[in-house]
């Protein structure tokens, strides 16, 4: 219900700028014919019902007509998209934005409050129109037949139109035969135009749009414009001579005019002053205004019926290349405001709507959607062929990176250059670009007898952790690997040493060490304090943090940081994450002469569209390219994580360990039982049940067969958390 809700909204925004055009529209018009007016207001229904239209250059509309997203109530920071900035900077500043504590989006409160009301308000509009309608016509039933679909009554003072399929006419009693003889031509001419089924149409679209204010202009405006339309019908037909005759009758009804029953679905005779003016003005109306008139409505209507094309602009990113001392490549990053895609390995992807462009010093990348997936994956594409596949998740950290020791230029293109072990038990060799093996397939590592050795694990053996090694390293000590030998061309030298370079995601400036300094102290508590967050049970608050930059000015110390506060609660054996967030702070304190410092101001950024600018506003610009949460947030939330562990006893930090049963051979569109091949073994809690894990399976639904990549997220009860990345699933 509360999708179908903002689709009103959306549509009544449309309809009430559509609404307001015919408003002035009808000014120009005043000398025209009433039913060249009355033929618009089909315009302003259209928007008020149908939710989708053509897109055109030709729109009259300024802005996008899903002004509201769907998913508004669940984005973490909410933001209309009108297609004008300064409109949707100005909405959005006033949304509230979700809260990390919290288990429902405040928005998505306001959103299923607003749906109830405006239900509520539906069916109270219909309940009323059709109860007033059936009154009405119990109260007819007595009414005398004098012929055809005619009747007349004693307990009515204005003459009325009643019914949808069979429409009859009313009058009062008492009429003259020359009032009878206009009121019945100007009755039958609103049945044959099919006024009667256009009122309840018109009513039904109030009902969806109640709360709309100019849903009720248009309304009465659009009953004015077809009565005067219908006068001047009768007029056109009965001559132009009875207008003051005609004139006379309406006056008469006028003098004894009061509501029909209360019903607004009563065709009934209303604005008579207007009325009388209009006809006793009425005249032919010359060609000119006619063919003007008719051309001004044609050209409203066609640019009130259709869209404004939304052709996002392009939007402008950045690449960027970094050293990776264990390759031999530098990693290409694309820089997309305040988010950094990385390079990811994919297969078969599909191309889909370009949305922007990066320029290097080499050349141009058009940058496209990824099909099938959403922003988390981008397809950069070089206007030569050369593409890459991007995605805004950090790489896996390896647990141990050996690093060839005083590797030349030259060394770097020629021989292995780094050892790569990571949590779920694989290995990456790299390999020169010469060598038959530089694009290896997955291998395992194991330590045996102070020696590492890489090799293949033969995955239809489930109980077997043996490798089939092909290359061999002594464990020179606990950071030194040196190479021995190996049964395939890794273009290693014998006796060539590798050292544990082990990179973290970030160089943080100071990420609370172990002897913190008073001043770091103060930051954790003022964070922790500032970050209180107000669970039932016990909750165990943490946080970490990166220091950016101090300012140090006498006895007035600025901190600026990026933060990550959170809190966990332990129960059923489990370790939860109840709440937090990752923003950036600046926190002021005084220090006093015996080096104590108290808070004076904690800062935290502006919600919604000023976020970013009321960061740039208080950090120095000095540090603007540090601010950047991606690059932070794996550290901070595995230093939290730790430190809940260390509290609650939880030392055992080993990954849970994801073993393939089977090969991967999935039936295209079928989705599998993952237990028939895959297993999950955990040093903590022993077996986890494949229900447990989170398999990102949404490959199964490619059109074609072939190879795609498969990753599977488990977390143990500890928190242990293990990303296979590696794997890969074939489907037929």
């Amino acid at each position: 219900m509360d999708k179908l809700f903002l689709a009103i909204l959306n549509m009544s925004l449309t309809g009430a700028f559509v609404i307001a055009a015919i408003c002035v529209a009808r000014l120009p018009l005043k000398k025209a014919p009433k039913s060249i007016s009355y033929c618009l207001w089909a315009v302003a229904g259209f928007r008020l019902v149908f939710p989708f239209s053509v897109e055109s250059v030709f729109s009259l509309i300024p802005f996008k007509a899903q002004t509201i997203p769907p998913d508004i109530a669940m984005q973490p920071i909410p933001r209309i998209d009108s297609g004008i900035p300064f409109v949707n900077n100005a909405v959005s500043s006033i949304l509230p934005a979700a809260e990390t504590a919290a288990s429902v989006n405040p928005l998505q409160i306001w959103t299923a409050i607003g749906a109830w009301f405006w239900i509520v308000g539906v069916a109270v509009m219909l309940i009323y129109g059709n109860i007033s309608f059936l009154i009405l016509k119990r109260k007819m039933n007595e009414a005398a037949h004098t012929e055809a679909n005619i009747y007349e009554a004693e307990n009515i003072k204005t003459p009325f139109v009643l019914g949808i399929f069979r429409p009859k006419i009313f009058l009062p009693i008492g009429l003259s035969e020359q009032e009878i003889s206009y009121i019945i031509l100007h009755e039958k001419t609103h049945i044959k135009r099919h006024d009667h089924i256009v009122k309840f149409a018109a009513y039904f679209v109030l009902c969806l749009h109640w709360f709309n204010p100019l849903a009720w202009v248009a309304f009465l405006l659009m009953g004015v414009d077809m009565e005067m339309s219908c006068d001047e019908r009768v007029l056109k037909e009965a001559g132009g001579e009875t207008k003051k005759d005609y004139s006379l009758t309406l006056l008469s009804l006028a003098t004894e005019r009061r509501i029909i029953g209360g019903s607004p679905l009563a065709f009934g005779e209303g604005g008579i002053k207007e009325r009388v003016k209009n006809v006793l003005n009425f005249k032919k109306t010359s060609r000119v205004i006619i063919v003007a008139a008719i051309a001004l409505v044609a050209v409203l209507s066609v640019g009130f019926a259709m869209n404004k094309i939304v052709n996002a602009p392009l939007i402008e990113m950045k690449i960027v290349y970094e050293e990776n001392p264990a390759f031999f490549f530098k990693d290409m990053k694309l820089l997309w405001g305040d988010t950094v895609y990385h390079e990811t390995p994919m297969n078969n992807a599909g191309q889909g709507k370009e949305i922007g462009y990066a320029n290097d010093e080499y050349s141009t990348w058009r940058i496209f959607e990824l099909k099938g997936y959403s922003r988390d994956y981008l397809l950069t594409v070089e206007s030569e062929g050369a593409w890459r596949i991007m995605s805004n998740r950090p790489p896996d950290e390896p647990l141990r990176q050996y690093i060839l020791e005083n590797a030349t230029d030259r060394d770097k293109g020629s021989r292995l250059l780094s050892v790569s072990l990571y949590h779920d038990g694989t290995a990456r060799l790299a390999t020169p670009p010469i060598s038959s093996y530089a694009m290896v397939g997955t291998v395992y590592y194991s330590f045996e007898k102070d020696e590492l050795l890489i090799g293949y694990k033969n995955k239809n053996i489930v109980e077997s952790s043996r490798l089939e090694p092909f290359a061999v390293f002594d464990v020179a000590d606990d950071n030194t690997i040196v190479f021995k030998s190996a049964t395939v061309p890794l273009f290693a030298d014998e006796g060539a040493r590798y050292t544990d370079f082990t990179v973290p995601l970030i160089e943080p400036v100071e990420t609370i060490p172990l002897n913190k300094s008073p001043l770091e102290v103060a930051v954790s508590q003022a964070i922790i304090a500032n970050n209180n967050y107000d669970y039932l049970g016990d909750v165990y608050q943490t946080e970490a943090h990166t220091t950016l930059h101090i300012d140090d000015n006498d006895n007035i110390v600025t901190v600026y940081a990026m933060a990550y506060s959170a809190a966990y609660s332990y129960n059923k054996s489990k370790l939860h994450l109840s709440g937090g967030n990752h923003m950036p702070i600046a926190i002021t304190f005084e220090k006093d002469n015996q080096g104590e410092y108290t808070l004076v101001e904690y800062w935290n950024p502006q919600d919604g569209s000023l976020y970013l600018s009321s960061i740039q506003a208080k950090f120095p610009r000095s540090i603007w390219g540090k601010i950047d949460t991606q690059l932070y947030v794996a550290n901070h939330s595995l230093t939290a994580l730790r430190s809940a562990q260390d509290y609650i006893g939880l030392a055992d930090l080993t990954p849970p360990e994801i073993v393939i049963l089977k090969p991967l051979i999935i039936e295209k569109g079928i989705k599998p039982d993952w237990s028939d091949y895959i297993s999950i073994v955990d040093d903590v809690d022993g077996n986890i049940d494949i229900s447990e894990a989170y398999i990102w399976d949404v490959m199964i639904e490619f059109d074609k067969p072939g190879k795609y990549p498969l990753q599977i997220i488990i977390q143990d009860n500890a928190g242990n958390e293990n990303r296979s990345l590696d794997n890969e699933v074939m489907i037929k």
